[in-house]
């Protein structure tokens, strides 16, 4: 076969070849416009997304992070996705990390039960276990904590109002407060262990 016969074989192939990439790029775009934007936009928007609030929490900007964890936990085009799982986790995670002084117990937990009830199969479902297991046990003692400073309260206000039996009320009230101090100690050393965790899981994270 004479080369200039060979070569022009070549450059046909070529540009046929280029011919069916650029019909394929016309029409994805096409089906980006059309009816199939939801499978593709979405997606990447909810990707970038993500990494926005990453970039919010390592700026330290933990409640423009939390917005939009919870934009795109709680949207209907997201929560089902792969970031809404990431998004879920770091809720919690963001409301018990030591540096955010906007921490919300309360809401971790409900964000940890959250995760655990949708997710029970996930890779991080040890992790939410041990941190729902520490915030239950925090909620009890502050409950108790609350449960003891209301009553060392009735006790003070009666107190006040009667003059009768006033050393058992005064040996009541140092009883209540001695119980006070003691959970108050005990939800102290519940919040270190979840200090400690979290610097754990930080540790790991910086590993992977």
């Amino acid at each position: 076969m004479p080369a200039g016969e060979g070569t022009m074989k070549a450059l046909t192939r070529t540009l046929s070849y280029r011919s069916w990439v650029h019909l394929l790029i016309a029409c994805v775009c096409a089906s980006m416009c059309g009816c199939a934007a939801h499978h593709v936009t979405p997606v990447t928007y909810e990707r970038r997304l993500l990494t926005e609030a990453e970039q919010k929490f390592e700026q330290k900007q933990y409640e423009d992070a939390l917005k939009i964890y919870h934009e795109i936990v709680t949207s209907p085009s997201y929560s089902q996705t792969p970031a809404a799982r990431q998004a879920l986790f770091r809720i919690g995670y963001l409301n018990i990390y030591c540096d955010n002084q906007k921490a919300d117990p309360r809401a971790a937990l409900e964000a940890f039960n959250s995760f655990r009830a949708r997710y029970p199969d996930d890779k991080l479902i040890g992790e939410v276990n041990t941190y729902i297991k520490i915030l239950m046990a925090l909620r009890t003692f502050q409950e108790q904590y609350d449960e003891t400073a209301a009553h060392m309260k009735r006790l003070q206000t009666k107190s006040a109002a009667t003059s009768g039996s006033l050393d058992s009320l005064i040996e009541s009230i140092q009883r209540c407060s001695m119980d006070r101090d003691s959970l108050d100690i005990e939800r102290t050393a519940l919040l270190k262990r979840i200090t400690d965790l979290e610097q754990t899981i930080v540790k790991m994270e910086k590993t992977r």
